[in-house]
């Protein structure tokens, strides 16, 4: 019996989540057998989904391993830093198109402030931006070489030690 569309969608959909939460553990046979699928129709999908460039397989012995096939976006900027606005429209506003949209707002939200206080805080003259992805989740980290929030903060209000800036 052939699966309409929507179900396919669903299936793969199903199929990158269970090889993202079960890594190594992933069993195509119970996977099918929670879905009321047959075994070759997951391994159909996992074929799919490898030559759409979503899934990496790879064979360990006489296992097929799957994970998820990740895309990385790396910038770097110098003083004077671009407006942490422009960066997300140019370099990650497209990169991250293809969230659902609530998603992508939030992660527009969070990436504005912290890339914020990065180019606007720290002090630093270089800021690297770390962005990767995968079917599942996304990740950015944001590093600079400022003196940091806490330096900053021992300094304004002339602390002894750094520990005490985590409580102001």
């Amino acid at each position: 019996m052939s699966m309409t569309k929507a179900r396919r969608e669903e299936l793969q959909n199903k199929l990158l989540r269970a090889v993202w939460r079960r890594g190594a553990k992933f069993s195509a046979a119970e996977f099918a057998a929670e879905q009321g699928v047959t075994t070759s129709t997951v391994y159909r999908h996992l074929a799919q989904l490898e030559a759409a460039g979503r899934l990496i397989k790879n064979k360990a012995g006489g296992r097929l391993l799957y994970r998820l096939a990740e895309e990385q976006k790396n910038m770097e900027f110098h003083r004077p830093f671009p407006d942490e606005s422009y960066i997300w429209g140019k370099y990650y506003a497209e990169f991250l198109a293809e969230l659902p949209k609530i998603a992508f707002n939030n992660l527009e939200y969070a990436f504005v402030e912290m890339a914020n206080n990065a180019l606007n805080h720290s002090e630093g003259e270089t800021v690297k931006i770390y962005c990767s992805k995968n079917g599942c989740e996304v990740s950015f980290l944001i590093r600079d070489d400022g003196v940091g929030i806490f330096r900053k903060i021992a300094d304004a209000f002339q602390l002894p030690e750094l520990s005490f800036a985590v409580l102001e």
